[in-house]
């Protein structure tokens, strides 16, 4: 866990910028002129929209993850601008230092949720609520959402989407097997402070009833589900493979990757020939009280198949995936809480 979405200088441990070379500082200059154009669009058009009378009552909140800062979504925010000006977007600014994400989920979380909450105070006309959180911000994103439901937030505006880019629904936790894996673990853990003991699941607050947090957001019936299940549509985006930071299991929320195994086909989209697309449903985990469940989706897209018995060489995988499943909570000290937040 620790990705950034920009290309910028490298910064050593106390948050300061070391110097960089020649072809690093092209590009950096190259994508601050890019985003400075992108704004000064976006500002222009703000300004004719106004003339116009577009209202922004729709807020959207881009929540960065861990050692990053609001230039993380500058690109998308400015785009964004210009093609959706019923959007007030937002980037998070409350955390954006490189220490404050050291902070925990429940301290970011806070954090967020009194941002977001002097936004809508300054902004009588908002009615609807988005957020999308990049790798840690995904989690930061859950807790505040939580926060947002417990203090009624959710009973005057409207929850539409909720988004979550590569984020570690699941944990950082890794086999105990391999040099890479038991370095890793030993950073996450001591070096993150007390955001890497709980994405070790190593956090037992009271605060947390003595479950680490990661648990806490999945409870049912808690304030982080409830909140979640007030959203329109709930989307998690995933690598099948190659993130090495955040792998596909943890950010979809499911126990083993069934594109690896063979279990499911691999299908592009056609306009976005970079992301798969789902050719069964899906249930979603957070149904409504007395309504049907709406399919969740980890990409863009799903559709319904007839479901039908498994074939001889389906169920195989199905056995495989299982033992798989099994071996994963046994032999993890920290299986259960692993068992928790999947069921």
């Amino acid at each position: 866990e620790g990705h950034s979405t920009k290309d910028d200088a490298e910064r050593n441990k106390d948050g300061e910028q070391k110097p960089i070379g020649k072809k690093d500082k092209r590009k950096l200059e190259k994508h601050n002129k890019k985003n400075k154009k992108e704004k000064e669009k976006g500002k222009a058009r703000e300004e004719e929209e106004k003339g116009k009378g577009v209202v922004k009552d729709h807020l959207v909140i881009f929540q960065h993850g861990l050692h990053g800062d609001e230039s993380d979504f500058a690109y998308m925010k400015a785009k964004m601008d210009v093609e959706y000006p019923q959007l007030l977007c937002h980037v998070a600014k409350s955390n954006a230092t490189f220490l404050k994400t050291h902070d925990g989920i429940r301290g970011m979380g806070t954090r967020l949720a009194e941002e977001i909450k002097q936004i809508i105070k300054s902004h009588s006309e908002i009615k609807k609520f988005s957020i999308v959180g990049h790798s840690l911000g995904g989690l930061i994103s859950r807790f505040t959402v939580g926060e947002l439901y417990r203090e009624g937030l959710f009973d005057t505006i409207e929850p539409v989407l909720f988004l979550s880019i590569t984020s570690p629904h699941v944990g950082s936790r890794r086999p105990s097997r391999g040099i890479f894996n038991t370095v890793a673990s030993a950073f996450t853990s001591s070096v993150l402070s007390r955001t890497g003991q709980e994405l070790m699941l190593e956090d037992t607050s009271p605060e947390n009833n003595g479950v680490p947090i990661l648990v806490l957001l999945a409870q049912a019936g808690s304030p982080y589900i409830e909140g979640l299940k007030r959203f329109e549509k709930r989307v998690l985006y995933a690598n099948i493979k190659n993130d090495i930071m955040v792998p596909y299991c943890t950010s979809s929320i499911v126990s083993s990757n069934p594109y690896l195994s063979g279990q499911r086909q691999i299908k592009f989209l056609k306009d976005y020939p970079h992301v798969i697309e789902y050719e069964e449903e899906v249930q979603d985990p957070l149904p409504e009280t007395g309504s049907s469940s709406n399919p969740i989706s980890t990409t863009t897209t799903t559709t319904s198949t007839t479901s039908s018995p498994p074939t001889a060489e389906e169920q195989t995988k199905e056995d495989i995936a299982e033992k798989i499943e099994k071996k994963l909570f046994n032999n993890d000290e920290k299986g259960e809480h692993l068992r928790d937040i999947l069921s």
